[in-house]
């Protein structure tokens, strides 16, 4: 334990969350060559970009799981597996199947579960909000983009 953290544990959580992150890219199909060939908006990155954020993203989410699995309250907890399931959900949608409105209005909806868990978190713990501070920004870009290939494509 460091700091009252039992770090098997934590690292048991976020290794759980970066498989699911894996298991979705996996179940959504050749993720690159869809990418190449969609119409993307301006600002669209490099689809090696990807590869090296979201599993930098999945630690921060999973240590940020950690602690709220083992100290917040129950709505926290909720909110956190609700966002977690669309996200994985996401992926799917819009790559494999290419429902790029759906997957537009999804992510929306996740830019809000996880302004929620920032806000709410912040209230008592402000410093493990920060830990989703990145992913809610990746979100927001992600959401352009979303939209972006929802409108051109």
């Amino acid at each position: 334990m460091i700091f009252g953290i039992d770090i098997l544990g934590c690292l048991g959580f976020i290794l759980i969350i970066e498989l699911l992150g894996g298991l979705s890219a996996w179940a959504s199909g050749n993720l690159k060559t869809t990418y190449a060939q969609m119409k993307k908006p301006p600002l669209a990155p490099p689809a090696k970009l990807f590869g090296w954020v979201w599993p930098l993203l999945f630690i921060l989410i999973g240590l940020y799981g950690y602690l709220i699995f083992n100290q917040a309250h129950l709505h926290l907890q909720i909110i956190f597996c609700l966002q977690l399931l669309i996200n994985f959900s996401w992926t799917i949608i819009f790559f494999k199947f290419r429902q790029y409105w759906l997957s537009s209005g999804l992510v929306l909806v996740l830019d809000c579960l996880v302004g929620i868990l920032i806000y709410q978190t912040g209230l008592q713990w402000p410093l493990v909000a920060l830990l989703l501070i990145p992913y809610f920004l990746w979100l927001l870009f992600a959401t352009y983009l979303a939209l972006g290939v929802a409108f051109s494509n």
